[in-house]
């Protein structure tokens, strides 16, 4: 089963793998208007080749990511996060260096290069854990180190 959850982890990350996500995702806060109603959020997700892959009731912890620091549960809270996430980037891509198998959960390792507001670079690199439940992504947590993210996935002691 393990196999299955990184090929469908894959799946999710491929169709923006390297490209500025952030057009995609201001017009789907475009679409899903100020007041996200999870129907409307989840229509569109089911449209989208990557986030056709999230569970519906997603858990998305970047807490240890810092600013945007929070955990939001279900799709009206993920696109109320990426609203206000989308405010401090004029561009953000990644590309996924790795996808490990963990058991339980998978990890990703991905290089950003992004552009701040005002233009300022950003380049490093990010790890991220996602589970599996039901055959789509049902729960992401966001880390800056793989030591965190392997301590979060009760891989270190």
């Amino acid at each position: 089963m393990s196999q299955e959850n990184v090929d469908l982890v894959r799946q999710q990350m491929q169709p923006y793998d390297g490209v500025d996500v952030m057009p995609a995702i201001r017009a789907s806060l475009e679409r899903f208007g100020p007041d996200p109603q999870p129907e409307v959020v989840l229509a569109q997700w089911a449209e989208d080749p990557a986030w056709r892959h999230m569970h519906p009731e997603i858990e998305w912890d970047v807490t240890a990511t810092g600013a945007f620091g929070t955990v939001v549960r279900g799709p009206r809270e993920v696109a109320l996060w990426w609203a206000d996430w989308v405010e401090a980037w004029e561009s953000y891509a990644y590309q996924v260096r790795e996808y490990r198998d963990l058991g339980e959960w998978v990890l990703t390792a991905s290089d950003i290069r992004a552009r701040g507001r005002g233009g300022i670079p950003v380049e490093m690199r990010t790890f991220e854990l996602r589970q599996v439940r039901d055959g789509k992504v049902a729960r992401y947590r966001g880390f800056l180190s793989e030591a965190e993210a392997l301590e979060s996935a009760g891989l270190t002691e």
